[in-house]
């Protein structure tokens, strides 16, 4: 191969390189274009709307109304919701921690499905529901007995944990202060025999 036909091959590499770029960036471009059209288009539209219905701030003010991020009660909602899954995480944590430190568990990781598909069920009823029926009615108590039944899975799972980890806890105690002392003595009898 010659310079000539590595020169020619490389400017004909380059030439699909260019034509490959340009062409993705014709096709950037027309994507680009059609999704501003279709943006103008619907605000033309939601304007229209706005000026048949009366003042534009009216309007306004009616579409901003029936987000639910603006309802107090979505917000409540939203709370209780996250209350619900941090106790229930809380809950399998704690299940875990006391599994995997081999502490007695019985039933507790059975248990503690069941926790996370019965909040499954009243994740729904919260999405529900609004805010003022889930603090006074039968969601507000179906979420006031999940919660404690989460709470209960993980003060047992953590007394478990803490039944494994104090004797060992004690154990190695015992065993550092021992260690020490015999450290200690057989540094001074070194000490003594230097003399």
């Amino acid at each position: 191969m010659t310079v000539a036909d590595a020169a020619h091959s490389f400017a004909t590499a380059l030439d699909v390189v260019v034509l490959v770029a340009l062409t993705g960036l014709g096709v950037a471009a027309w994507l680009t274009a059609r999704a501003a059209r279709r943006r103008y288009r619907r605000l033309r539209g939601r304007l229209a709307t706005l000026r048949s219905g009366g003042s534009a701030a009216v309007g306004v003010a009616r579409w901003a109304s029936s987000a639910p991020m603006t309802d107090l009660s979505w917000w409540q909602a939203q709370r209780d919701r996250h209350r619900l899954w941090r106790a229930v995480s809380a809950a399998e944590r704690a299940v875990a921690a006391a599994d995997a430190a081999q502490a007695p568990v019985g039933d507790l990781p059975a248990l503690a499905r069941r926790l996370r598909r019965t909040a499954a069920g009243v994740d729904a009823l919260l999405s529900a529901s609004s805010a003022s029926s889930t603090q006074s009615g039968r969601v507000g108590a179906e979420l006031r007995q999940l919660l404690a039944t989460a709470e209960a899975i993980r003060d047992a799972a953590v007394d478990s944990l803490l039944g494994v980890a104090e004797p060992n806890r004690a154990s190695l105690a015992d065993s550092v202060r021992t260690e020490v002392s015999a450290l200690r003595h057989g540094l001074r009898v070194a000490a003594l025999n230097r003399r």
